[in-house]
């Protein structure tokens, strides 16, 4: 607890340093480490850099990021120009809480463009005047269509991967299908690359683009291969969009039904059975069963007798068969026709059901250091505790 807290300690410090308010470009480049000005030469692409000290190359980063401005400013979405307009329009800063993520802040830094600090003890983000000015000139109509487009564009990403886990190149067509716009390859894997430093929602590998929750992306597309006489579930761009926003939940009728259970007859609150809610989906989707998936439950509710724990058992595999899958291209097994759902996986029988149960006389807390019963591989403690 004490080596975290120090480390903590440790990125304040180096993150947040007392700064004026306005700044100009070459004061707040030299504030950053020769490490961090690296990174941001690496992330602009800029050439023959590599060699100068760091005087030098403060110098060239405060001529060719202001080049790179409106480049820069065709990569983002909404949120990320709407925050610049609020620097730009609030001389120069806008305060940000403390539940404003490092990853954002350390996105925002990489591009040169926007820095944090320390304003009368506040945590504050900056842009240099120069950028200021550059901005109010670049900030013209045209840009508005491709800030929309580029929000669209994530937020399809995002909802396509929710739902399937992972996908290759031929992203690229279901968003042109979706959009019925023709994609210029290059300004798409900008775009998308942009946002996954930011919102971290999104893995990019050999294997394409992958949700950040997927921990084996080759299984998966291994899985869609071998469901080649199945089509991608056919979601509708609504469902996409919605299913892109930050913290969403696929609360199937299934689940809707199994969380107002929970809160009726275990006083769950809302915030408790979100939490449930996105454990079963992640659970299901790392492929856990529901016996680990009532073990994980059972953190959150004690059931009283051996029959409870039946009727929990059976609730949970209703639940279960009702998640949308990434192995199943976005399907629910209870989709699947019945000669599929055998190729695939058969549903439990009876006898399976019985032989789920986990026996409430032998169960018994899980301890702090034991492995998480939702499967990540972590303790307890570091994970849904």
């Amino acid at each position: 607890m004490e080596k975290t807290k120090d480390v903590s300690k440790q990125l304040d410090s180096k993150v947040w340093k007392k700064i004026d308010v306005p700044s100009r470009f070459s004061d707040l480049l030299y504030m950053l480490t020769k490490q961090q000005l690296d990174t941001i030469r690496k992330t602009l692409d800029l050439k023959g850099l590599s060699s100068l000290n760091k005087g030098e190359l403060v110098e060239e980063l405060g001529r060719l990021i202001p080049l790179q401005m409106e480049q820069i400013l065709h990569t983002f979405d909404l949120e990320r120009y709407d925050l610049i307009k609020q620097i730009s329009a609030n001389t120069g800063m806008v305060v940000i809480s403390d539940d404003f993520s490092y990853a954002k802040i350390e996105s925002l830094l990489e591009y040169g463009i926007i820095f944090p600090g320390l304003y009368n003890d506040q945590k504050v983000l900056t842009m240099p005047l120069e950028l200021i000015e550059l901005f109010k000139e670049l900030d013209v109509p045209e840009l508005q269509p491709v800030l929309k487009r580029n929000e669209e564009w994530i937020k399809l990403t995002h909802g396509l991967l929710y739902y399937y886990g992972v996908l290759d190149t031929a992203i690229i067509e279901k968003v042109e299908a979706l959009t019925n716009q023709k994609i210029d390859t290059s300004s798409y894997f900008e775009v998308i690359n942009s946002a996954s430093d930011y919102y971290q929602q999104i893995n990019s590998d050999f294997y394409g683009f992958s949700d950040q929750r997927v921990s084996d992306p080759k299984q998966i597309i291994k899985d869609h291969q071998t469901r080649s006489n199945i089509d991608y579930y056919p979601f509708t761009k609504k469902q996409l969009l919605k299913a892109g926003e930050l913290n969403f939940i696929d609360k199937t009728p299934a689940m809707e039904r199994f969380l107002k259970l929970l809160q009726k007859e275990y006083k769950l609150n809302a915030k408790q059975t979100d939490d449930v809610a996105r454990q079963f989906v992640n659970m299901t989707n790392l492929d856990a069963s529901p016996a680990q998936m009532l073990s994980y439950l059972q953190t959150y509710i004690t059931l009283p007798s051996f029959e409870s724990v039946q009727q929990m058992t059976a609730e949970i595999i209703e639940v279960y068969n009702n998640i949308r899958m990434w192995m199943l291209k976005g399907h629910t097994s209870v989709e699947l026709k019945p000669a599929e759902q055998k190729q695939l996986k058969p549903l439990p029988t009876k006898e399976e059901k019985r032989s789920k149960v986990v026996d409430i006389r032998s169960y018994k807390k899980i301890g702090r250091n034991e492995p998480c019963p939702c499967g990540s591989g972590k303790k307890y403690k570091k994970c849904c505790l």
